[in-house]
């Protein structure tokens, strides 16, 4: 028992800081954003480069990421764009 207790909590330890990291759309001028995973769908907007975004879900097979942008608007983005590393507009002030 006292081992499955051990294995638990490093389990939640290595998953936690994943499902807490802020993400962002990579630093390319914008990216288009799908109503379904892939570019057979429709276009229902686009979202800029750094913008702040949450992630609902991901399609591996597809290599699509479904978000919420910063405008609520909800949709599926290449996962090609989406990383952790804030964007350029963020990170410059801070220099």
């Amino acid at each position: 028992m006292k081992h499955l207790y051990s294995a638990l909590m490093l389990l939640i330890v290595l998953v936690a800081p994943r499902a807490m990291a802020e993400n962002y759309i990579s630093d390319e001028l914008f990216t288009y954003m799908h109503s379904g995973p892939g570019t057979q769908y429709r276009i229902i907007g686009s979202v800029d480069a750094g913008d702040k975004i949450t992630v609902l879900s991901r399609d591996r097979d597809a290599g699509y990421t479904q978000v919420v942008d910063s405008r609520g608007r909800k949709g599926w983005v290449k996962s090609d764009y989406v990383t952790t590393q804030p964007g350029l507009k963020e990170r410059l002030p801070a220099l």
